[in-house]
C-alpha cells in the first residue's frame, strides 16, 4: 500500500532552503514559504507549489512520486551603474535552489511523519519569464520530481 509523504516532504524541502546559508544569501528564510504566503510578501521571495503526488510502489517499498515547483520572484533594484535585474537574480535564486536540492535525499525523521521514510530529489527544470508588463518583476518556475520511499 502507497503511502502519501508529500506533505511531509514540503515540510523537509522547506527547513532545508530555510537552514541553507546559499539560499538565505539571497532570500531571507522568513520570506521562503511553504506555498500559503502572505497577501504583499516583499520580494525577493520563495513560494513551494502545488504538487501533483502519485503512488509509487515497488518491492518492498511503499511511498509517494510527486511533481512540484519551487517559485521564485525577484524584481529589478537600483538605478543606473547599481540596477540589479530582476530577471538575473530570479535566475541567479533558481541556480542556488537546483544546487541545493537536485540529489539531495531528505530523511523525514525530522518532520512529523509517522513512519520512516526518504525524499530523493531531483531537477527536471527552470523556465524563468516576466511577472509584469514593464519587465521589473520576474517568476521563476523550478521543477522537481521527487520520490518517497519508506
Amino acid at each position: 500500500m502507497s503511502r502519501d509523504s508529500s506533505l511531509f516532504a514540503r515540510q523537509a524541502i522547506i527547513a532545508r532552503l530555510k537552514g541553507e546559508p546559499t539560499v538565505t544569501a539571497l532570500v531571507p528564510a522568513e520570506r521562503i514559504f511553504p506555498g500559503e504566503r502572505p497577501p504583499q510578501p516583499e520580494w525577493p521571495f520563495i513560494a513551494y507549489g502545488r504538487a501533483v503526488v502519485t503512488p509509487f510502489a515497488a518491492s518492498c517499498l511503499d511511498g509517494t512520486a510527486a511533481d512540484v515547483a519551487l517559485h521564485v520572484y525577484a524584481e529589478t533594484t537600483g538605478e543606473g551603474d547599481t540596477t540589479a535585474p530582476g530577471e538575473d537574480m530570479a535566475a541567479a535564486i533558481a541556480r542556488v535552489l537546483v544546487a541545493v536540492l537536485d540529489g539531495a535525499a531528505l530523511d523525514l525523521a525530522d518532520t512529523d511523519c509517522p513512519w520512516p521514510a526518504t525524499a530523493h530529489i531531483h531537477w527536471s527544470g527552470t523556465n524563468v519569464v516576466p511577472d509584469n508588463a514593464d519587465g521589473s518583476a520576474w517568476h521563476g518556475i523550478v521543477s522537481f520530481s521527487i520520490n518517497v520511499s519508506s
